[in-house]
Parts: structure tokens; C-alpha cells; sequence
């Protein structure tokens, strides 16, 4: 499995909390591992081979809380960042990894 901290816009309360930690609970494959409704974030775990990081973000995005891929889950997609308007430099904030997740840059 691989771990990835994803941006979650919409969150206000605990109640959008436990909303967000439903949709992902139902994804085949994916395992959350925390909610914070103050950073905007949600942290999983999920099987590569069974379902796409813009696959989770798309399920929170249709259930009315639009959600943010980190580029480094991406893979190397810097056409899809060029199409986004984003620079190339490197993202702020975290990155998947076989051990759990990995700071990168400054923190939120």
C-alpha cells in the first residue's frame, strides 16, 4: 500500500469529517488514516494496482468536497500540471511512499 496526504476543500466540522471519511471507506482499496478538518486534509492508504490517486480525489470531488492529487502522486505528469497553470518546481507538503508518508518542503 501507499500513503497520500490529499488537500480537502469544503471540510467546516466534524460532521463533513465523518462525510469525507465515508466516501473514502467506500472506495475499494483504501484505507483511511486520518481526517483534519482544520488543515483541510485527509490521509490514506490505498493499492496502486486497484485504484489512481485522481480516482480517491474524484470521489471526494463528487460528493461536494473538491480534493487536490500531491504532484508527486502523479507520477511525472507535467503536461497535466503545464495544462493547470502550475510551474514545475517542486511540491510543497507531501509525497507518497512504500514506508508512509514523507514531509517535503514547508508544512501546512
Amino acid at each position: 500500500m501507499r500513503r497520500m496526504n490529499m488537500t480537502v476543500a469544503g471540510m467546516g466540522c466534524d460532521h463533513c469529517a465523518t462525510r469525507v471519511s465515508g466516501v473514502l471507506s467506500a472506495l475499494e482499496s483504501v484505507r483511511v488514516e486520518g481526517i483534519s478538518v482544520p488543515m483541510g486534509m485527509a490521509s490514506v492508504s490505498y493499492e496502486p494496482e486497484a485504484i489512481s490517486p485522481d480516482e480517491i480525489a474524484a470521489a471526494l470531488s463528487t460528493a461536494g468536497f473538491p480534493a487536490e492529487v500531491p504532484r508527486a502522486a502523479q507520477g511525472a505528469d507535467t503536461a497535466g500540471a503545464a495544462e493547470r497553470g502550475r510551474s514545475e518546481a517542486p511540491a510543497q507538503g507531501w509525497r507518497p511512499s512504500d514506508r508512509g508518508a514523507e514531509p517535503r518542503g514547508e508544512a501546512r
